[in-house]
């Protein structure tokens, strides 16, 4: 399996948007800066295991779904694709 750094940027973006979450706030909640973010967004920048392992924490994500954009737990396949379940807990930020 390829490790693509666009698709893991990409995946990271969206759900940080779909948690209405900004850059800034994110990278406050794993220690990083917003340019850091940022760079790892759009695919530009590599991170260690670390660093993903906090994003994906902070952004209630599977590892294995970060990576390769498939889940291997059926708890988070149910919660990475249904969209109720995120409006749910807006409404409960």
């Amino acid at each position: 399996m390829e490790i693509n750094l666009r698709e893991i940027g990409k995946r990271i973006r969206q759900k940080r948007r779909k948690l209405a979450l900004s850059r800034e706030e994110l990278a406050e909640l794993v220690g990083l800066s917003d340019y850091y973010i940022g760079q790892i967004e759009r695919g530009e920048r590599q991170m260690s295991l670390s660093v993903m392992a906090k994003i994906a924490d902070c952004l209630h994500m599977d590892l294995n779904y970060l990576i390769f954009g498939k889940c291997s737990n059926k708890y988070y396949e149910k919660y990475e694709v249904n969209d109720d379940i995120e409006e749910i807990n807006q409404i409960l930020k």
